[in-house]
């Protein structure tokens, strides 16, 4: 019927609005598919949130709400950035996305963005410390005031995820997942983390360098002397 107001046959209709609501809304939140040729391999686990923060990664709202808007880059030697579109979580979240899953299982011309995405939300997001991290970042917005419900929701929802290999997704995973292994992320996140963001705990820190320096100073001009003085 669209088609037909539009001035269109029905076969454009068909064609250029979709053949079912769920398909309307599919195209709505995926659009154009980006083409990825990579590989096949994938992880069997991607850290949380949280473990991703304490590795250094920070986390940014993308700018547009595409779901494919999902990329990771390194920034510096203590991290890296995670960005990511604004996910809105409400009462109607659950039914929409399920259907949307469902819709991509079941329709033979469909491919996989949605339970992709939800799948890499999924990886990120195990209890409610994640979703109120992500929450603080901009990264989730909860209208619901209860982070367990978003947390229970990835949990029903991921049986009907899928693993993310041969795709972006996957790529971006993968990326993340060699950030947080090695150990020199950690070390500068924790250091940033623990001195620089405390103001009472980098001027100790501070002082205690300038202390330190002190201290090496004075052994030394008491020392050379000492050796360097004639007979």
């Amino acid at each position: 019927m669209v088609g037909i107001f539009l001035g269109l046959s029905f076969e454009e209709g068909v064609t250029n609005q979709g053949l079912h609501f769920l398909d309307i809304l599919h195209k709505c939140y995926c659009g154009t598919t980006p083409h990825w040729e990579g590989s096949v391999s994938y992880e069997v686990r991607t850290p949380c949130a949280v473990e991703l923060w304490e590795a250094g990664i920070q986390f940014q709202k993308s700018n547009t709400q595409s779901i494919h808007d999902v990329d990771f880059v390194n920034v510096d030697c203590a991290g890296g950035r995670l960005s990511m579109p604004l996910f809105r979580f409400h009462d109607q979240t659950k039914m929409e996305f399920l259907n949307l899953m469902a819709f991509e299982l079941l329709h033979p011309n469909a491919k996989n963005d949605v339970r992709s995405y939800i799948s890499f939300l999924d990886s990120i997001i195990e209890s409610e410390r994640d979703v109120a991290l992500l929450r603080s970042r901009g990264i989730i917005e909860n209208w619901t005031c209860s982070d367990k419900k978003v947390v229970e929701f990835f949990n029903t929802a991921t049986f009907l995820g899928c693993v993310n290999k041969d795709n972006r997704l996957g790529h971006v995973q993968r990326k993340m997942n060699a950030h947080c292994k090695d150990g020199r992320h950690t070390w500068c996140a924790t250091f940033v983390y623990n001195y620089m963001n405390n103001p009472c705990v980098f001027i100790s820190l501070v002082a205690a360098v300038l202390l330190l320096i002190a201290t090496i100073m004075q052994t030394i001009y008491t020392v050379v002397p000492f050796y360097t003085r004639k007979d």
